[in-house]
């Protein structure tokens, strides 16, 4: 694979940034969301001072965003438009006490991991109630441990322990492997594909046919990255660099 640099634009006091699967981009400012075309054309925003800073943004689905609050232990969702679809909901008065990562899977159910708890739980949004848990992560790595990264799509759910890998569980929670990629920040899981960057280069994992396509980041030093379809976004000195990700035939 080959990348060829499109475009970029200016993200002055972003934080982070995430990307959906329509290649809208997403601009963490603090307590403030914004929504991009994929060339930086400004759409909407959506900004909640009293909650604090925004901790995390999921797109799997564009139309009911999930924006994770830690500081309060809260949770909204918003729609295509970045208005509120729900009041913030406060995840304390249902258990939950020390939310660091979470994950939408469908309109009802979302996927959080609880570190008080030590447990990935499937929580129905409508309902309010607890659908399915894993086994405790401590259990399955059989070491103290400090996951970093979740990401859920329609096979199943992902989790990262930097210190040993990628933990993979099926759509009802029961754990299946550990992909031993260490030392990730981030990845990204579709179609039965991992997609993340290691010793400088990009690589796209299909854990079926166990193929592995790479390309050599054009950046060395970046804060983060995404990949949508064939483009590839790089975030760094205050710009987001979009780059065309292609097959070069030999």
């Amino acid at each position: 694979m080959q990348v060829e640099k499109l475009y970029d634009f200016p993200a002055k006091n972003t934080s982070s940034f995430t990307t959906d699967h329509l290649e809208y981009v997403y601009l963490i400012k603090g307590d403030e969301i914004q929504k991009r075309t994929t060339k930086g054309e400004f759409i909407a925003s959506y900004s909640n001072p009293i909650l604090g800073d925004i901790s995390y943004v999921n797109t799997f689905n564009p139309l009911n965003i999930l924006l994770l609050y830690r500081e309060f232990n809260q949770i909204t969702f918003i729609d295509n438009r970045l208005n509120t679809i729900n009041q913030p909901i406060t995840m304390t008065e249902f258990g939950f006490i020390d939310i660091q990562l979470a994950s939408t899977i469908d309109e009802s159910n979302i996927w959080i991991y609880d570190q008080a708890l030590d447990k990935l739980v499937k929580w129905n949004t409508a309902q309010q109630s607890t659908i399915q848990q894993t086994l405790n992560i401590t259990q399955l790595v059989n070491a103290e441990n400090t996951p970093n990264y979740l990401v859920s799509d329609l096979n199943g759910l992902y989790l990262n322990v930097p210190e040993f890998g990628i933990l993979v569980f099926d759509i009802f929670g029961n754990y299946k492997k550990l992909i031993p990629i260490k030392g990730l920040q981030s990845f990204q899981a579709k179609d039965n594909q991992l997609t993340y960057v290691e010793n400088g280069t990009l690589k796209t994992f299909d854990l079926k046919t166990l193929q592995e396509n790479k390309v050599k980041m054009p950046i060395t030093n970046y804060d983060s990255y995404r990949v949508e379809n064939n483009k590839l976004f790089i975030f760094h000195e205050n710009i987001i660099e979009v780059y065309r990700i292609f097959q070069v035939n030999k």
